[in-house]
């Protein structure tokens, strides 16, 4: 991440993020990452509505939902 291209906004507004996706991820490397989130949208009120979408995906997320956490990061 140290090399990425920071993103305008924080999340895509073209992103459609469901419940079912292509490919599962690690369920407790997703949380934990939006655990970090949450903890930094306390500093950060801009990323609070990207942080509360991607925090509805905790208990089944997918490869989609990882990348969002990926663009909030950025």
């Amino acid at each position: 991440m140290s090399e990425c291209q920071p993103a305008n906004t924080s999340m895509d507004p073209n992103a459609k993020l469901w419940e079912e996706g292509s490919v599962a991820v690690d369920t407790g490397r997703y949380q934990r990452l939006v655990g970090k989130l949450i903890y930094l949208s306390d500093t950060r009120p801009d990323s609070a509505f990207s942080v509360n979408v991607v925090s509805q995906f905790v208990h089944s997320p997918f490869e989609e939902h990882l990348e969002a956490v990926y663009r909030i990061l950025r």
